[in-house]
């Protein structure tokens, strides 16, 4: 399976899972893309790990028309092409709005974290959404400026973040309401940029960077070269048998752990060998065969 189904009862707000939250890492940021508000974070590089919390979120609440919740949903981490999926549905009179809510550490462009939501409606009239967004800025000893770029309004917060490190974060300002007309479709694009470095580094010069960073993000969004990037990097990763027989929850597992894995490390350039071949050196997974179809 090229998804991990994140399914299982909601207990207070909180989704029970087998494999834990779902993430999206690049090794030089990740986010805990967790839906239940106020639990989800991002993660910086300390010490060669994501280890260090941000406590703050750019992931934001949706609700429809005068206030109606999520009535229910489901979540996903597509192994194959490194991206988070909430899925939920809003009920209105037997009709629906869904919302697929995409989330992402790019591959390539690893100052950048992406939310893009998709919403479908089956109403026969217009419907308001109402989008909000915690502070990013909740961190102590955070700054935070309101900008305007010709018609792009976006946020940038700056500061340190502990004894060693400085952060400059840009994100595209998220709008209060958009109205989604009957039965149609509509796309909104939320890029966060992040660059942070050690306190010998002046501030300015990562908020400039950041600010030309969500710039370019803005003006030309491409998933595409996210996921081909993480398809590469996890296929390079898994070198088994597949010939043999494996059992569903132990491919699964392995598949897991190495999303995971791979998530919370810098990429890397890899050559993959062929399965079997008894090479450790030149691939990222060499052991016991655990899958049994090329699918995954």
């Amino acid at each position: 399976s090229s998804v991990l189904p994140f399914v299982g009862s909601r207990v207070e707000n909180r989704l029970e899972t087998r494999f834990g939250d779902p993430f999206s890492g690049n090794g030089f940021a990740g986010l805990v893309a967790t839906p239940a508000a106020g639990s989800s974070s991002i993660y910086l590089a300390k010490n060669g790990r994501l280890s260090l919390n941000l406590q703050t979120s750019p992931l934001i609440e949706v609700s429809i028309g005068n206030g109606d919740k999520m009535a229910h949903g489901g979540s996903v981490v597509d192994f194959h092409r490194g991206i988070v999926h909430h899925i939920h549905y809003y009920i209105r009179k037997s009709k629906c709005v869904s919302l697929l809510y995409s989330i992402y550490a790019h591959q390539v462009d690893k100052h950048l974290l992406v939310q893009k939501l998709r919403f479908h409606s089956e109403l026969g009239a217009p419907v308001d959404i109402r989008l909000s967004q915690p502070a990013l800025h909740s961190w102590t000893g955070a700054k935070k400026k309101q900008l305007k770029v010709g018609d792009t309004s976006y946020e940038l917060v700056s500061g340190t973040v502990d004894e060693s490190t400085v952060l400059a974060m840009a994100a595209a300002s998220v709008p209060e309401v958009i109205w989604l007309n009957k039965l149609s479709e509509r796309d909104v694009y939320l890029p966060t940029v992040l660059f942070y470095n050690n306190t010998k580094v002046k501030l300015s010069e990562l908020e400039e960077r950041a600010t030309k960073t969500l710039q370019t993000a803005l003006a030309s969004p491409n998933d595409q070269t996210h996921s081909q990037a993480w398809n590469k990097l996890i296929h390079d990763c898994i070198s088994v048998g597949l010939s043999h027989d494996g059992t569903i929850p132990l491919q699964t597992s392995v598949v897991a752990s190495l999303y995971y894995t791979l998530s919370s490390i810098h990429p890397i350039t890899m050559q993959s060998s062929p399965p079997g071949n008894g090479n450790p050196d030149q691939s990222c997974y060499e052991g016991l065969p655990t899958m049994h179809t090329a699918a995954l």
